[in-house]
């Protein structure tokens, strides 16, 4: 399965090497964040499935981007994302396999 990342941010100063993105995997979204090379956390957000694709794109992004803008994570694109963290989708696809098999996604 190919994840489709909405937003992929990173917080890179003081002391802080963290990346948050929201991703589309399989028909349902995400939220996942973590340090850098380290195991990762994962939020479901379950959407109706009376709504269109377009609005639960639109609401999931709205919303997830609005929060994480106000805590200083600066969105990259995917060329830059893979160009520091080489792994980063098959990373993402392990911790959450490893987490949804251990029941931890929130």
């Amino acid at each position: 399965m190919n994840i489709e990342f909405r937003y992929i941010g990173w917080r890179h100063d003081h002391g802080h090497d963290k990346i948050w993105c929201s991703f589309k995997l399989g028909g349902k979204y995400y939220a996942g964040w973590g340090k850098r090379n380290a195991k990762m956390q994962f939020k479901f957000h379950d959407h109706s499935q009376t709504l269109n694709d377009i609005l639960v794109r639109k609401t999931f992004k709205l919303f997830e981007l609005e929060k994480k803008k106000k805590v200083d994570y600066k969105e990259i694109d995917n060329f830059q994302m893979f160009s520091i963290f080489p792994n980063f989708e098959d990373d993402v696809v392990k911790w959450l396999t490893l987490a949804e098999e251990e029941g931890k996604i929130c």
